[in-house]
């Protein structure tokens, strides 16, 4: 039991790095599909979660909770939905129009910071996952794969008034994505019970659909290597690194958008307690370590990243 529970946690956290790597704005709709534990026959599976992000040029920061329940519809196959709720905060530097003189000739004031300040529920997804090669004591290994619908049922056209005027908040600003995607992954877990050890390989990727401007946001493909080590009474550490890369956006002439496109690398250190088998914790924090991307659509993910989750199965059932 103890093996399959550290290889379990371990999946769910390294997933959920994937996801938050590449995700932006106030939507669920991540980069690749969020892969959980795989609750027993007839078990229910709660996770709530809380993250924060800030850019590290300063102009974009989100604090974010989220809510995943999954129920087991045999002991290998299960479903699940999330939903989140996010406060947004953009800036942006709105620099004036001059003459060869350095005149100002517009009307609106030049070299301008505006604040954009939203709040409310992102995009949910719903999701599938199965368990193609269980965790046992014998094998100590896990083959696992998953897909996900997002749902774009928040709103991506929300306005602010500036000077006067209305005008729609820019895509970072708005918890919702206006579109409709598709993702999936595929995991490899392998526990070594004698180093106190266990290892996660994952690859997953998602494509998105036309938004109502007729612009394609680009497709996320990413891969991540983790290793946890533990248990130390019931504290174990975890470190992870993934790369993840987003192809160019598409609009409505289907020619490339400068203004979209890139990978990045990233390292995930963070800690798990096991206050029981039906309650764990973890605490980390993503940092980004390189990254050549220009992703003024779909945000800039630099700087440090701290998440908590919380794993709470509603009904434990006896093996």
């Amino acid at each position: 039991m103890q093996i399959k529970t550290i290889s379990v946690l371990l999946l769910c956290v390294v997933l959920s790095k994937l996801s938050a790597a590449s995700s932006c704005c106030g939507t669920g709709t991540s980069s690749v599909s969020e892969g959980h534990p795989t609750p027993a026959q007839g078990t229910f599976l709660a996770l709530p979660g809380a993250d924060y992000s800030k850019s590290a040029t300063g102009d974009f920061q989100r604090e974010r909770v989220s809510l995943a329940l999954a129920y087991g519809i045999s002991n290998r196959f299960a479903v699940s939905v999330r939903v989140n709720y996010a406060w947004l905060q953009t800036w942006i530097l709105r620099r004036g129009l001059y003459d060869t003189m350095g005149t100002v000739i517009d009307v609106i004031k030049p070299d301008t910071t505006i604040h954009f300040d939203n709040n409310g529920f992102g995009d949910g997804s719903v999701a599938l996952q199965l368990v193609i090669l269980p965790m046992t004591v014998l094998s100590r290994q896990e083959l696992k794969v998953g897909t996900d619908l997002g749902l774009p049922w928040a709103s991506s056209e929300k306005k602010t008034t500036i000077e006067g005027l209305s005008t729609v908040m820019p895509p970072r600003s708005q918890n919702g994505s206006g579109v409709f995607s598709v993702g999936g992954f595929l995991s490899y877990s392998r526990s070594m019970p004698p180093q106190r050890l266990a290892g996660t390989a994952t690859v997953g990727g998602r494509v998105r659909s036309r938004d109502a401007q007729g612009v394609r946001p680009g497709a996320d493909i990413a891969a991540t290597a983790s290793v946890v080590a533990g248990p130390l009474w019931k504290l174990k550490g975890l470190l992870s690194a993934g790369y993840g890369y987003t192809t160019q956006s598409v609009d409505r002439h289907d020619k490339p958008d400068s203004t979209t496109g890139g990978g990045r690398v990233s390292l995930t250190p963070g800690l798990e307690v096991s206050l029981s088998e039906k309650l764990q914790f973890s605490l980390d924090a993503t940092v980004p370590i390189w990254q050549d991307m220009n992703q003024k659509i779909a945000g800039n993910s630099l700087g440090v990243r701290l998440a908590a989750y919380v794993f709470i199965p509603v009904f434990h059932r006896k093996e």
